[in-house]
């Protein structure tokens, strides 16, 4: 009884010792399962989440010492599960999930309070009177917001006092004139503001530097790899999958991920097989998924979106399939856009990829050369000749699609300009390159 109590006692202080890393994974984890409030296809399962988070237990780097284990391991979760996730969602989203993720850590540990993040979403609700205004050199709606302040942190009490005061207000006007207030020196008095009472300043004040504001905070907190998306990795899906997991693309106007999806299935070896979904497609896409379960060759289903009515039955047909029967070489892919009706079962045990043009010239040239290999460029006589004009190419290619944002602005004509538009523009440099019809530097 006494050895059994004692080995009770070890384990308990063991367990206790782990119980940072529990809590971070649960914190990660109701983030991620809030994202199905932003935008339905984001649905992750609970299952999914459980083998991801064991998955980053085997895979972390090891060491002896309990305290860097742990510090380890909370660090490899919390980046590995915001590239995973953030992989499968759109780039207008991925800051706002780094953003709950920062957020929801520091409101873990007390560095943010509840009434300060209420305050941050929700504004106030009361009114301020406008016979009392002191602060000459702004406006009436922006003096509202100054005065309403005191009602997040003690910190702001009577910080209309302070625009007022002429020893203040010289600063104060640099904030609110500064490029990036975010960076500003404030007044003494609330140079104590914590960062996120500052970012609450900035969102009341000078709502349109928020969004660079929230990316500085994050990196304060975080890191940087937090604020630059995950470049697009079929391999990286391919990783996290097993047989029994789909694969699921979410398509976006102008992608299309199924040429990267080829070259990858050559890489591997693997027969791809490949139907478009449609009216009479559904017994041939059955048997298909049937055989490949046996052979371990992949089946990828192409724009589940336009035969929504066919869904359920894909869905019965992966709750019927049993594991232990499976070859391990076996991949289902599924190609979509987004749609509320889409089977939530499918989406919260999927792996999800987005595939659309990442945000900047650097993000975006940081995807393109992510998807070359060595041999692109031996396939060349000049390679190191070579490899400039793709430079160039890949510039060019990134200057498009950030010029799109722009609308009419932009382009007289519209044109769908995507991914297969750089292939082609690849392959044609390189034969018009070989055939010596253009000089290079």
């Amino acid at each position: 009884m006494e050895k059994a109590e004692k080995t009770a006692k070890d384990i308990e202080l063991q367990r206790k010792s782990y119980k940072p890393i529990a809590v971070r994974g649960s914190i990660i984890y109701f983030v991620i399962a809030s994202l199905a409030n932003v935008d339905s296809m984001y649905n992750y399962s609970l299952e999914y989440f459980s083998k991801l988070f064991n998955q980053r237990l085997e895979k972390s780097e090891p060491n002896s010492a309990l305290d860097k284990r742990v510090k380890i391991l909370i660090q490899d979760i919390t980046i590995s599960f915001y590239e995973k996730i953030s992989r499968g969602i759109f780039e207008q989203d991925k800051l706002l999930y780094a953003f709950l993720i920062t957020i929801n850590i520091l409101i873990a540990e007390d560095t943010v309070t509840m009434e300060e993040w209420n305050y941050f979403l929700r504004g106030s609700v009361n009114s301020i009177d406008e016979t009392k205004k002191i602060v000459d050199w702004v406006d009436m709606e922006t003096y509202k917001k100054l005065c309403l302040l005191r009602e997040c942190n003690y910190y702001f009490i009577d910080i209309e006092k302070s625009f007022a005061d002429e020893n203040d207000k010289v600063l104060w006007k640099t904030f609110m004139k500064s490029s990036s207030p975010y960076q500003e020196k404030l007044p003494d008095k609330f140079e104590k503001l914590s960062p996120f009472c500052r970012l609450v300043l900035i969102k009341n004040l000078r709502e349109e530097k928020l969004i660079f504001a929230i990316k500085n905070f994050i990196e304060r907190y975080m890191d940087k790899r937090f604020i630059e998306s995950p470049a697009f990795s079929v391999a990286g899906a391919y990783d996290d999958s097993i047989p029994k997991t789909p694969l699921i693309f979410i398509l976006s106007p102008g992608a299309n991920p199924i040429q990267f999806l080829k070259n990858y299935a050559r890489e591997k070896n693997v027969k791809l097989n490949t139907i478009s979904l449609g009216q009479g497609q559904e017994k041939h896409a059955k048997n298909l998924i049937t055989k490949c379960r046996e052979s371990g060759d992949w089946v990828c289903l192409e724009n589940c979106h336009l035969f929504l009515t066919w869904m359920p039955a894909l869905e019965e047909i992966q709750d019927e399939m049993v594991p232990e029967d499976l070859n391990p070489g076996y991949r289902l892919w599924l190609t979509s856009k987004p749609e509320k009706s889409f089977p939530v079962s499918i989406l919260q045990n999927g792996v999800k990829i987005t595939n659309e043009p990442p945000k900047g010239i650097k993000a975006n040239l940081k995807g393109t050369f992510q998807n070359l290999k060595e041999e692109d460029y031996n396939g060349s006589n000049k390679p190191a000749e070579y490899k400039k004009l793709l430079f160039t190419l890949a510039f060019f290619h990134a200057i498009i699609l950030e010029r799109k944002k722009f609308g009419p602005l932009g382009w007289n004509i519209p044109y769908e300009w995507m991914n297969s538009d750089l292939e082609t523009s690849k392959i044609h440099l390189k034969v018009n390159y070989n055939l010596k019809i253009i000089d290079v530097c």
